[in-house]
């Protein structure tokens, strides 16, 4: 059998062909595109068939299509509600010949009636099958997915994910979510000011630097196109305007600025968001363990590499390499999503 898997984000939409035989799994082909939800969601049916198209001539190879939906936060809905069942419903239209099948929270996948008879059950439930994926893989731990917006950690017990809550809100007490991410998190989510010689400047209340200007000035990434986190417009970050950014988030530039005072600014910020990290995990760990316990960390997501430097530092726990799981820690969801279709059909 062939499967499609799909997560519709608010900025990326994110795929996996996987074809299935009678004892493995091969993962085809895998997919991240740029989708700004806000500006293109008129578009997204013509997006979605472009997604399926990108993998296959013969549409109909495909046996099951299965999706997970996060778009539905992104500030154009009346509600929740309204957001996963109009996504849902465009999913509907869009692959209207193929089965279409949606993941829930409580970890089992099912049809569009029973999306609309209980949408908060489906609101931003792709943690669900990145962290089922990774509880094979660990007895007692944590599963952490740093993306380009928010972080995910998840703790297992017994090889089992036992999250605290489930909806956005919920996990945001939790601690269970945080909107910490690679590129596109607003530094004034991490710090309220920044450090310079011997004072400590406070933040513009600007919208003019974002962790991927941090991470390319600091040589964490690549110098990189994405799309702006709120304008949605396509901007370049470059190791230049990255520095630039930093300064002028404190209404400064490099003319008053030197390059190393900049990068200590940038150094700041990072430290800082691996902190608030740390702290979450923490708290999770002493929620279901004690300080110390003896556990394993699974890592994923495009920002795995300043997780797994958090990780090291802080000593919470041994990490498992994740590289043979997610075979694409870019699309860690796309695959996760193949595999759970592909279990829950032989369970």
């Amino acid at each position: 059998m062939n499967f499609l898997a799909l997560d519709i984000g608010g900025a990326y939409t994110k795929s996996a062909f996987v074809g299935s035989g009678k004892n493995s799994v091969k993962i085809l082909n895998t997919k991240r595109h740029a989708f700004n939800f806000r500006n293109n969601a008129n578009n997204l049916e013509h997006a979605l068939i472009d997604e399926l198209c990108s993998h296959i001539k013969d549409n109909k190879k495909i046996d099951i299509i299965i999706i997970t939906i996060t778009a539905e936060t992104v500030g154009i809905f009346n509600s929740i509600d309204d957001g996963v069942t109009k996504i849902a419903s465009i999913c509907e239209k869009a692959f209207s010949e193929f089965k279409i099948c949606y993941v829930s929270t409580d970890g089992a996948i099912y049809d569009y009636k029973k999306l609309k008879a209980n949408t908060i059950d489906f609101a931003s439930a792709n943690w669900v099958a990145t962290s089922e994926l990774a509880s094979n893989y660990i007895e007692n731990g944590l599963f952490i997915d740093m993306g380009s917006t928010t972080t995910d950690i998840i703790p297992i017990k017994n090889r089992a994910i036992c999250p605290t809550a489930t909806t956005d809100m919920t996990r945001l007490i939790s601690g269970e979510l945080l909107y910490l991410g690679l590129l596109r998190t607003y530094i004034s989510n991490i710090v309220n000011g920044l450090p310079f010689r011997d004072t400590f400047i406070p933040l513009a209340a600007e919208l003019r630097c974002f962790t991927a200007h941090v991470y390319v000035a600091l040589g964490f990434i690549d110098e990189l196109e994405m799309l702006h986190p709120f304008s949605g417009n396509k901007i370049k970050i470059t190791k230049a305007n990255s520095v630039d950014a930093i300064a002028r988030s404190v209404c400064a530039d490099t003319t008053l600025l030197n390059y190393d005072e900049i990068i200590k600014m940038g150094d700041y910020i990072y430290k800082e968001q691996m902190r608030k990290i740390i702290i979450s995990c923490n708290k999770i760990i002493n929620h279901h363990w004690f300080y110390g316990a003896d556990l394993r960390v699974i890592i994923t997501g495009s920002g795995s590499k300043i997780i797994e430097n958090a990780v090291r530092f802080n000593k919470i726990g041994k990490i498992i390499d994740s590289s043979n799981i997610f075979r694409d820690s870019e699309n860690a969801t796309a695959v996760a999503l193949s595999m759970m279709v592909n279990k829950h059909l032989k369970g």
